[in-house]
């Protein structure tokens, strides 16, 4: 779920700009038509990176992430593929992990920013902030499923 955003935007974004703040593959579009003055629909879950890019610091949101499950041994991906669709979300410094149709293998981690490794499920220690961050899976996942109907199995 940490993959790296690169962009390179010649005199506008630069080598040395960075930020840590977790962003979606969805903020791209927003992001690219902003840059070329074209308006982007509204009531997207994407936001523009633009701020951000050029030092305004951007509020934090939710940003949720998929993996679909493999139980096909034939596949190429089988050996490195979790057996359970995966659902989940970071908000601030907490990622919540939903294993579909295996709840009990759930999984929620409080991010250390000097580790990538998550080694402490939290699950049951902080449930508050576990039932905040699976309803908000919950939610955005059944958003997807209507508003999407012929991407749902």
């Amino acid at each position: 779920m940490r993959v790296p955003l690169l962009m390179r935007y010649t005199g506008v974004i630069g080598a040395d700009t960075s930020s840590s703040v977790p962003v979606s593959n969805m903020d791209l579009m927003p992001t690219l038509l902003e840059y070329a003055g074209v308006k982007h629909s509204e009531g997207l879950s994407a936001v523009s990176l633009r701020p951000l890019i050029e030092g305004s610091q951007t509020a934090q949101r939710d940003v949720f992430c998929e993996l679909d499950g493999m139980n096909d041994p034939n596949h190429w991906i089988y050996w490195n593929a979790p057996r359970t669709d995966l659902r989940a979300v970071y908000r601030e410094n907490w990622k919540y992990i939903h294993h579909v149709g295996r709840p009990a293998e759930d999984e929620l981690y409080q991010l250390n920013a000097t580790s990538i490794y998550e080694t402490t499920n939290l699950l049951t220690s902080e449930p508050v902030v576990a039932q905040d961050l699976y309803r908000a899976i919950l939610s955005n996942f059944s958003l997807w499923k209507n508003a999407l109907p012929f991407i749902a199995r």
